[in-house]
């Protein structure tokens, strides 16, 4: 496990060495939206302490938001474009998940704020759910945004005052 983690603080410090702390930031909160198995938390958290700065916490939590979005859409879209619709069209879940979705009117939203926001349920399966849904996308976006700015603003703003 440490020649593993040696490898990724090395490739960490590489990225930052290359394209700057805002730069890298933004790439690892992508490649983390895509692959769970890397934290944007973690990393915020160490690059926010490393800063001992509030103000810039919070632009590093925004630019994480950020990041983490363009991930998600990608998800969202391919879920959107690329699903093989037609088993689920023909058995009929893909009909009772849209009438359901009706009923809920407001409430696909307010899943996506709780996810984005407290990442229960995990984003990554509410973004693809969403574009197999087709939720709005413009609603999708501006409330999972404002959802993953107040989860990262928050996470960098803690690391900084402890």
């Amino acid at each position: 496990m440490s020649a593993v983690h040696d490898v990724l603080v090395a490739c960490r410090d590489a990225i930052q060495a290359t394209i700057g702390i805002y730069g890298a930031t933004f790439i690892i909160a992508i490649i983390s939206g895509f692959v769970p198995l890397v934290n944007a938390e973690i990393y915020l958290a160490a690059v926010a302490i490393s800063t001992k700065s509030i103000p810039l916490a919070i632009v590093l939590g925004m630019i994480t938001a950020l990041g983490q979005m363009v991930a998600k859409v990608g998800i969202y879209k391919a879920a959107q474009k690329g699903a093989n619709l037609k088993k689920y069209e023909e058995n009929g879940k893909l009909e009772k998940a849209r009438r359901l979705m009706a009923k809920w009117k407001d409430k696909p939203h307010v899943l996506t704020f709780i996810s984005a926001s407290t990442g229960i349920p995990p984003f990554f399966i509410v973004s693809l759910v969403g574009g197999l849904l087709e939720l709005p996308f413009a609603a999708f976006m501006a409330v999972g945004f404002v959802g993953r700015s107040i989860r990262f603003v928050t996470v960098a703003i803690i690391a900084v005052m402890l």
